[in-house]
């Protein structure tokens, strides 16, 4: 059974909506982010005190092992996707499918939200910038990755409705 790979940016949803994918479709669910950090700790400290270079390193690691495996859902890291490597590997052995949402959505979600912890997203913490402005450049650069695959617009759709709009995506 071939796995799903949901991709794109930060605060998309790609956690929440794998999770019920999964569930849904009777898979196992997997977020990259999740494995990396109960692995080698917060995502924040190893960027902290190893680099976004050692953070790459790890994920190409596991996207290897992964690419291994079969009837998963994976949920990548925001980056995971536009690194080349990653993307070989996973692609042949995966539907990918790309969440995508507005600027305004993005921060809404994961800045301003109640439950919203900025602290873990250590690219929108840029020193003298606003997390939008952060997330409008970072995704202006990564679009055009992201763009290779079918895309669901999460803007204003509930999770349930994200993943009735995936099962459609992968049915074509």
């Amino acid at each position: 059974m071939r796995n799903i790979v949901l991709t794109g940016f930060m605060g998309v949803g790609k956690s929440t909506v794998g999770e019920l994918l999964a569930e849904e479709l009777g898979m196992e669910f997997v977020d990259t982010d999740g494995v990396i950090e109960t692995e080698h700790g917060p995502i924040a400290d190893i960027v902290d005190q190893h680099g976004w270079a050692h953070f790459r390193e790890l994920e190409q690691q596991l996207a290897a092992e992964l690419s291994q495996r079969e009837g998963l859902v994976i949920a990548t890291g925001g980056g995971m996707m536009v690194d080349s490597q990653n993307a070989q590997c996973l692609e042949p052995v995966s539907d990918v499918i790309w969440l995508k949402a507005s600027p305004e959505a993005i921060v809404a979600r994961i800045v301003d939200a109640p439950e919203a912890d900025p602290s873990k997203r250590p690219l929108l913490t840029e020193k003298n910038c606003e997390p939008a402005e952060v997330a409008r450049r970072l995704l202006k650069l990564r679009e055009p990755r992201y763009a290779k695959y079918p895309a669901v617009d999460t803007t204003s759709l509930t999770p349930a409705e994200v993943v009735a709009e995936i099962r459609r995506a992968l049915s074509r």
